[in-house]
Formats: structure tokens, C-alpha cells, sequence
């Protein structure tokens, strides 16, 4: 464990006390009638516990130098962090299925380097059946781009 743990463990400690505070304002409502506040709560009193278990080991752990990321490591996180955003971007200009089946074959493609015939089959089982569990199951209604 290096320093850079005990200041993240803090940090999440920080971010979970001030999730806490901010949901104690809001009305929690009871476990048959949750209100806005209840899920705040549950997820700021989880990060906290996360956080003190983070923070036990940060500081009980013997101190090791972290080795420092080589270039080429970045590569892969940093196309799966632009094929999101470009994804996000391009949902409401083309539409739910054809953005969708476009990220999957670029995220099959870039970040799993799959071959094509599973890249295939795979984005377009994915894109269908998200769009019926989104569309038949759930009833919600996608967005509608140029293409469909």
C-alpha cells in the first residue's frame, strides 16, 4: 500500500460523510414507502464502511512503492473512456439500436479485441436484447435518431 491509498481511503471517507449530510436532510420515508432520502443514505453508509475498511488497510499494510503505469497501459482505458463518451454523444443524434450496435462493435473490437464473428453475433444479440428488455419489459421508451 503507498500514501496515494490512504489519501483515496480519506477522500471516500470525505465523500461518503458528505453523502450522509446531505441525505439527513431529505426525507428517508420507511422501507414500504422509501422517500428521496433512503437510497442516499444506504449508499453514503455503505461508502463510509468501505471506506474504514479502506482506510484499516492503508494504514496497517506494509508501505510499498507502487509501480508507475507504463505508457502503452493507458492505451485501452483511455479508447474505452472515448468510445463511452462518443457513444453518449451519438445516442440522440442516430438512435438507441444503431448506436448501440456501433459501440458494441467497437467496444468488442478495441477493448476485448475479439474476432469478427464474435463481434458480430455478440453486438447484435446484446443490441437486441437490450432493446426488448428496455422497450417490451420495462416499457421504456429509447431514443429515436435518423437512422431507426
Amino acid at each position: 500500500m503507498t500514501g496515494r491509498d490512504r489519501i483515496a481511503a480519506v477522500f471516500f471517507l470525505l465523500l461518503g460523510g458528505y453523502v450522509l449530510q446531505t441525505a439527513r436532510t431529505m426525507d428517508w420515508g420507511t422501507l414500504q414507502r422509501p422517500g428521496p432520502g433512503f437510497q442516499p443514505f444506504l449508499l453514503g453508509l455503505f461508502l463510509v464502511a468501505l471506506a474504514v475498511v479502506y482506510l484499516v488497510v492503508a494504514f496497517s499494510a506494509k508501505r510499498t512503492a507502487a509501480p508507475k503505469w507504463a505508457m502503452k497501459m493507458w492505451k485501452r482505458p483511455l479508447l474505452a473512456s472515448g468510445g463511452i463518451l462518443c457513444y453518449w454523444y451519438a445516442l440522440t443524434l442516430l438512435g438507441f439500436g444503431a448506436t448501440t450496435f456501433g459501440f458494441r462493435l467497437y467496444w468488442r473490437w478495441v477493448v476485448e479485441r475479439d474476432s469478427w464473428q464474435r463481434i458480430a453475433v455478440v453486438s447484435a444479440a446484446a443490441t437486441a436484447g437490450l432493446y426488448l428488455v428496455f422497450t417490451l419489459i420495462l416499457r421504456i421508451r429509447l431514443p429515436q435518431g435518423i437512422l431507426f
